[in-house]
């Protein structure tokens, strides 16, 4: 699920950004079917480029095609989005290669396109570790405003929940033996906006929900 922040007159406002419509759907097949295709034909033609491949769980940069579990195909590359990100560009400039019957700009073996890949999903981690650290603080934010002492959450694994209706994950040391998707019952004992922190006690469990999967797009 995607949230929308906004602060209105000093007050933090976090809302459910809605998706599901027909028009995102199709988009969001398409564009999987065409990264998915598109690293197909560049792995046919022996071309390298930058895949994303995901296995037990875990998602990879990799230079040779292999499955991404999440989305049910056999090799998926980035290419569709070009103008904002630079493994697109990269495999574009491949694919436009493989089309045109040119030598590609990077070879097997290339180590300078290992030097991207790797450089790339650096930054991309840190893009996406920087977005996080973000929300979580207008999290608290919306905390403190709001005064909330008690709130629900999903359990994810281990000590891992989510708090419902909030883009915030969270560790709740010392948590019962859970399934995933169960829902608990939590309650707010320390908040701490300087350090980002925020601290729940567990008080019960309240139900539970199916775990969706949390699949890859774009």
């Amino acid at each position: 699920m995607d949230y929308n922040f906004d602060v209105v007159d000093g007050k933090v406002l976090i809302t459910l950004r809605k998706r599901g419509a027909p028009m995102d759907k199709l988009v969001s097949e398409l564009m999987i079917l065409a990264n998915s295709e598109w690293g197909r034909m560049l792995a046919e033609a022996d071309i390298p480029a930058m895949y994303r491949a995901q296995s037990m769980g875990k998602v990879r940069m990799t230079t040779r095609p292999e499955p991404h579990i999440g989305l049910g195909v056999a090799q998926y590359a980035w290419a569709t989005s070009p103008l904002r990100r630079a493994t697109d560009f990269v495999n574009q400039r491949q694919l436009t290669a493989m089309i045109r019957g040119e030598k590609p700009q990077f070879e097997q073996g290339n180590a300078m396109l290992f030097a991207l890949l790797r450089d790339f999903d650096a930054t991309y981690s840190a893009y996406l570790g920087f977005q996080d650290k973000l929300e979580h603080f207008w999290c608290l934010r919306w905390f403190t405003q709001e005064g909330v002492s008690n709130i629900t959450a999903t359990f994810i694994k281990e000590d891992l929940v989510r708090i419902d209706g909030l883009p915030m994950r969270v560790r709740i040391p010392g948590l019962p033996e859970l399934a995933r998707g169960d829902r608990i019952q939590l309650s707010v004992i320390r908040i701490d906006e300087l350090m980002a922190e925020i601290e729940f006690r567990f008080t019960g469990v309240v139900g539970h929900v199916e775990a969706a999967s949390e699949e890859e797009e774009g």
